[in-house]
């Protein structure tokens, strides 16, 4: 990690954000304590969800994929997450989106996001992204890539929402997509706001 950045979504960052239902939502940066509400939130999504977000049937995590998701370095490795506090100080962890920088190419970093499917179609998925633009923008990071399937229009359209995307690969029913960030999209405000999808 470049422990000299300055970067605004970093350690300490922390927003309070409304969804389209209205539901408050807490979003902040992953930390490695997060286990235990990521291995939650994977147990909430569907067959489905799991299948579009890892391309793959996905029953469980392992411990050590577990490790690797919270093992973030804030450089390389970021991951935005948020979570609903309920009464009593119990929290949901509801989404999750991050980025992991290649290693030959500093410039691009692959990007997946997950919303559990409680809270799909709130926005959620659009707002931890447009967040994880913004720090892949303080970074020097110019594009995302990621993998999804053909059918999978919703995730493209969220895409394309962030800037000018095109497909560079095809696998069967996989897809690679080149996300270029978009310099003048929504992440650029430093206003708080809802979003709706």
């Amino acid at each position: 990690m470049n422990e000299h950045a300055n970067y605004a979504i970093d350690d300490g960052f922390v927003a309070r954000e409304t969804l389209g239902d209205g539901t408050q939502a807490v979003v902040r940066t992953l930390r490695h304590e997060d286990q235990d509400l990521l291995a939650q939130g994977f147990e909430r999504l569907s067959d489905r969800s799991r299948y579009q977000r890892f391309l793959a049937t996905k029953p469980r995590l392992s411990g050590r994929e577990l490790e690797y998701l919270v093992d973030v370095d804030r450089d390389n490795h970021v991951a935005v997450g948020a979570l609903v506090e309920h009464p009593g100080g119990e929290e949901e962890g509801i989404g999750v989106a991050r980025f992991v920088r290649y290693e030959d190419q500093p410039e691009v970093a692959e990007v997946a996001v997950t919303v559990i499917d409680d809270y799909q179609g709130l926005g959620l998925g659009r707002l931890l992204l447009s967040y994880l633009v913004r720090a892949a923008r303080e970074r020097g990071i110019e594009a995302f890539r990621a993998d999804c399937f053909t059918t999978n229009h919703r995730m493209r359209t969220l895409f394309e929402q962030i800037g000018p995307t095109e497909v560079i690969e095809r696998a069967g029913p996989v897809i690679t997509l080149d996300i270029t960030l978009d310099h003048s999209g929504p992440a650029d405000s430093d206003q708080q706001t809802s979003l709706r999808s």
